[in-house]
């Protein structure tokens, strides 16, 4: 490209000076001069000098089956509006130049490329050749280097080689911007890496994560570390913190810079919030409000640059990147937050109305849907909400909800304690009305209160401009099943209906039509298709445009009429503000919580249970209503398994009864169940269980803690949930079949052994907010390999989302 344009000053300066070519030659050595300053001195021309960056995941998900196959053992909770392959190891690299235009639409001026293989750096190809041409910039972010110290050096010197100059990297000094999330390295070796680079002539600016999401930057004399090796800070971005911390953590990166790096950028990280899958973490979304408490932050620590946490990641549910239920609303109230940072003028628009809630609430929880509303220049405008049951009867109605038009405005509506009195299933619906028009009613998607604890842990949301009117719902019996149609009227469409069972998609199909005005999707509900006593169904019509609407909600089938009494924790607030302590973020309803008995259908609590008299497969079949994939010698969080890790299905005498059971070996067998089994309050857990071994093992383990029965090399019986422990003397003995059942009710965590309580201790009342991976048979903690493995016979297991006593318990009847 120089060549040309040196040839081309070569021309000019023969025609315009009449000099022939050799006489020209001196004109060189200036003009070089100014392509080679005036560039550098303005590197990143039509870039803002406040970078809005996200954090982009440079490997392909797998949500063509992971979110797609709707019996999946480990299931993510979104996936992508952007294409059926966008993403995904198949579609990876044919996706990534829409991706970045995506991006751009919303005011994002970079990606950094998250790779955690040394061999994975080339992948960035793909996003730097998508990025041809467009305003648009990429950077590696190094995610550990691990390897030796030469296949570290090789690796960073191959991409900078490769890459280091391609003009959509960001330039700082002639240097490529490189973010680091972690390197695994302590200070001197990392100094040690930039200086075997440099000897090749290989430089970066780096912008280093000094500790990880999970502090505050606290450690002064590691920063200092940090900054002494690397040019400035990058924030991964943190939730789960106050905006006070989230401010202190950037403050000490602000304070850091100012003693060693003045000149050092300081990038901000934007998060929404957490939820894996794959691990059972979780950290509050709060509406939107885990959002605008990182955007404070940034603000008032005086960030250079942010970047949102992340684009992609829907392994974490992180993602920011258009999808099924968080759209792209958080982009939108994102790129509003940029203009007001950049200060720019707001465009003239309509109200711009954005709506966020949870789709399932915890009995004894409180509800809350969440309006946010962005600057608009039309006539003011209100909000309404409004909730109805099934049959279509107003339950709740909110007051108006005034929108100001000069400024950013969030609201929070809320129902307290619902469920306990009224319907369990509730539909919301939504309106803005401008000035003085009437309300036109919006239909979103419906929330379930479920007793003894949510199943689906997401945020939903709605951009109100987004939503069209709703179909009617049309239901017709039929030999085969139930026929489900939605009626809706539009002389063209083109777009794509689903069908959902309890908030799962199960079926689909592709609709472009172009006639008569009414229009019925439909589809047949087979008896194989039903889960529970009582589906809630309800079909989503998405057009090509990405607006959309849901039917409103179908019920199939009826709970049983046997009732049972339930404990329920009443805390005076929602899940994600109850997630950490009394009042961490914002005062709750209630002083002290309080405990409340509801009545309720026996089978509409969650249940798993197991009987293991009947299965020779790699899973269990769970008769408890729910159909819980528990699978036999699970190897990886995703649920692979492995035969040499499966306990063996065994014919054996079970307490004069010749059947199967499973046979543990004590060295590597597990069943595992999928994250969030456990319920997050009151419960029992009932075991029919005979060891054949001594010493440490465990019968039964929760990844983070949530429960934990095993036996110490003392022989005592330990149970634990969270920081509550009880050692019960006599254990189990070897040998003898024997019915063992915990129970916790918000007052006592109790075990019992064949009837009889032989333990019990003070257990405070809580929900958990994390709830992760359950195993039978060994100790399983994140982070490390299945430990302490049962060895002994299991002929029945069972979980019961409310305290059972002996006479109730599931196993022993």
């Amino acid at each position: 490209m120089a060549s040309n344009i040196i040839s081309s000053i070569r021309v000019w300066a023969h025609i315009q000076n009449g000099h022939s070519m050799d006489r020209a030659r001196p004109l060189l050595l200036p003009v070089l001069l100014l392509l080679t300053f005036p560039l550098r001195a303005a590197e990143n021309p039509a870039m803002p000098k406040k970078m809005c960056w996200a954090h982009f995941c440079g490997w392909g998900f797998n949500v063509r089956t992971m979110y797609d196959e709707p019996e999946r053992f480990a299931r993510l909770y979104d996936r992508t509006l952007l294409g059926e392959h966008t993403g995904t190891d198949l579609g990876v690299t044919s996706s990534r130049r829409d991706q970045i235009r995506e991006a751009m639409r919303y005011g994002i001026n970079g990606f950094c490329v998250d790779i955690p293989r040394l061999d994975g750096y080339g992948a960035l190809g793909s996003l730097y050749r998508g990025a041809e041409g467009l305003p648009f910039k990429i950077a590696l972010c190094v995610d550990g280097w691990h390897g030796t110290m030469d296949e570290v050096v090789n690796a960073l010197a191959t991409f900078l080689t490769k890459w280091g100059q391609h003009p959509n990297n960001y330039f700082i000094n002639g240097r490529p911007v490189v973010f680091i999330y972690k390197h695994s390295r302590t200070p001197e070796e990392c100094r040690t890496i930039l200086k075997r680079l440099a000897k090749q002539g290989l430089q970066a600016h780096w912008l280093v994560q000094p500790q990880r999401e999970t502090g505050l930057w606290g450690d002064a004399e590691r920063l200092q570390s940090e900054l002494e090796v690397f040019d400035g800070l990058y924030d991964f971005g943190v939730n789960g913190f106050t905006v006070d911390q989230m401010t202190a953590r950037l403050r000490n990166g602000r304070a850091a810079l100012g003693k060693s790096r003045p000149d050092g950028l300081l990038c901000a990280g934007i998060s929404q919030g957490y939820l894996g899958p794959h691990n059972g973490f979780y950290r509050p979304f709060l509406g939107t409000g885990t959002l605008r408490d990182n955007w404070a932050a940034a603000l008032a620590a005086e960030a250079d640059w942010v970047c949102l946490c992340t684009w992609n990641d829907y392994n974490e549910t992180t993602h920011f990147e258009p999808s099924v239920w968080g759209r792209d609303v958080m982009l939108k109230l994102n790129r509003e937050l940029i203009r007001q940072w950049r200060g720019k003028p707001a465009p003239n628009r309509t109200p711009q109305v954005f709506v966020s809630y949870k789709d399932e609430v915890t009995l004894g929880d409180d509800w809350h849907l969440e309006v946010t509303s962005l600057p608009y220049t039309t006539p003011s405008a209100i909000c309404r909400i409004r909730i109805l049951d099934l049959g279509g009867n107003t339950i709740h109605e909110s007051e108006e909800i005034d929108l100001p038009g000069g400024s950013l405005f969030c609201h929070r509506y809320q129902l307290n304690s619902p469920g306990f009195h009224g319907p369990r299933e509730l539909r919301i619906q939504a309106a803005v009305c401008v000035g003085n028009d009437e309300p036109t009613w919006q239909e979103l998607y419906p929330i379930v209160i479920r007793p003894g604890g949510m199943r689906s842990w997401r945020t939903v949301r709605f951009d109100l401009n987004d939503l069209f009117s709703s179909p009617r719902i049309q239901t017709k019996e039929t030999p085969e099943g139930t026929r489900l149609s939605a009626v809706f009227r539009s002389w063209s469409w083109w777009g794509r209906a689903e069908l959902l069972r309890n908030g799962t998609e199960i079926a689909s199909q592709d609709i472009a039509k172009f006639g008569p005005v009414d229009t019925a999707v439909g589809f047949l509900v087979k008896p194989e298709d039903r889960r529970r006593q009582r589906d809630l169904f309800t079909i989503r019509l998405t057009r090509r445009d990405r607006r959309l609407t849901y039917s409103p909600p179908v019920a199939l089938g009826e709970w049983g009429t046997d009732t049972v009494d339930l404990p329920a924790l009443v805390r005076g607030t929602d899940f994600d503000e109850g997630w950490r302590e009394r009042h961490w973020r914002t005062p709750w309803r209630l002083d002290a919580s309080e405990i409340r008995t509801a009545t309720v259908p026996d089978d509409e609590l969650w249940r798993v249970l197991l009987p293991l008299d009947n299965d020779t497969g790699d899973t269990c079949e769970d008769r408890g209503g729910w159909r819980v994939q528990a699978c036999r010698g699970v190897s990886n969080r995703w649920g692979g398994t492995k035969p040499a890790l499966q306990p063996a299905w065994a014919t054996m005498d079970v307490q004069g009864q010749s059947r199967t059971a499973l046979r543990f070996d004590g060295r590597d067998d597990n069943v595992t169940f999928p994250f969030r089994t456990l319920p997050p309050g009151a419960f029992t857990v009932e075991f029919l269980v005979r060891p054949t071994g001594t010493g440490p093992q465990t019968v039964f383990s929760d990844q983070n803690g949530g429960l934990t029965v095993r036996l110490d090399a003392e022989g005592k019986l330990v149970t634990q949930r969270s920081k509550t422990r009880l050692a019960v003397d006599g254990g189990l003995p070897v040998g003898s079949w024997h019915h063992l059942a915990v129970t916790y009710d918000y007052h006592e965590l109790r075990v019992h052994r064949d009837g009889l309580v032989t333990g019990r201790t003070d257990c405070p009342a809580s929900l958990r907010g994390i709830n992760s991976r359950p195993v039978i048979g060994a100790l399983c903690r994140e982070g490390r390999p299945l430990s302490e493995h049962f060895a002994g016979d299991l002929a029945g297991f069972a979980i019961t989302a409310r305290p059972l006593t002996p006479g109730e318990f599931v196993l022993a009847r």
